[in-house]
């Protein structure tokens, strides 16, 4: 978590690229907050973005374009602790 209040909250991702050409992540919301997006990460590279709640609450998929399907959704939610 990046923010104190859950409402004002987001998320920080890390996309780690362990093959040898430049990878397109595109990161799509499911629901509550968010815009689809696709952040480009080079061979053997990583990139951090930070990814918007709603009132705490965040639902994204991330996929790959490498041609193996690769998908994973990210779902849940922050308490200010």
């Amino acid at each position: 978590m990046r923010s104190g209040r859950s409402e004002h909250a987001s998320i920080e991702l890390e996309l780690r690229n362990s093959g040898g050409i430049e990878v397109a992540f595109t990161l799509t919301p499911n629901d509550f907050a968010g815009k689809e997006h696709t952040v480009w990460v080079g061979a053997g590279d990583r990139a951090r973005l930070t990814w918007p709640t709603g009132e705490g609450r965040y639902d994204v998929t991330v996929t790959a374009g490498t041609g193996t399907r690769f998908a994973q959704r990210y779902a849940g939610s922050v308490h200010a602790g």
